[in-house]
């Protein structure tokens, strides 16, 4: 199994079709039923869809990193919510493992029906977090994705 694993995660899909609203709504849903630490889902998926607001974005980005994302339709900031388990110590959150769990699973569903689908968590999270326009407080940006 670690071998088709691993082959899955290093290979990039094939001639990725471009998505539809149907499709970002299954993809939003498939997050929405991630697993999470007592079920808290702490994750939050912004669509950025302001022209302006994408360039600020791609803009917070490493170089090397921008290059992939221009070309995709729709652009998203995965944000994490801090909030603490009750049975954890308050200083370890689950920020950034809920959100992960929930990433991978709007990117396995983005595999399974072939359409394109990037991510990247190297950005100035404050200029993310500017472009975006609005933070709830506790919460982290955990990364960008950009799908279609």
């Amino acid at each position: 199994m670690s071998e088709t694993l691993l082959n899955l995660l290093s290979s990039p899909a094939e001639s990725p079709r471009q998505c539809t609203e149907e499709d970002i709504r299954q993809l939003m849903l498939a997050a929405r039923l991630a697993p999470s630490a007592e079920n808290y889902q702490t994750w939050r998926f912004v669509q950025v869809k302001d022209e302006g607001r994408k360039a600020a974005v791609l803009g917070a980005m490493e170089p090397e990193e921008t290059q992939q994302f221009l070309n995709c339709p729709h652009l998203f900031v995965l944000g994490g919510v801090k909030k603490t388990p009750a049975w954890r110590i308050p200083n370890q959150p689950f920020i950034a493992t809920n959100g992960g769990i929930a990433l991978a699973h709007v990117w396995l569903l983005a595999r399974e029906k072939g359409i394109g689908f990037r991510y990247t968590v190297q950005f100035d999270e404050t200029a993310v977090a500017g472009a975006v326009g609005r933070r709830k407080k506790g919460t982290r940006f955990l990364a960008v994705l950009g799908v279609g």
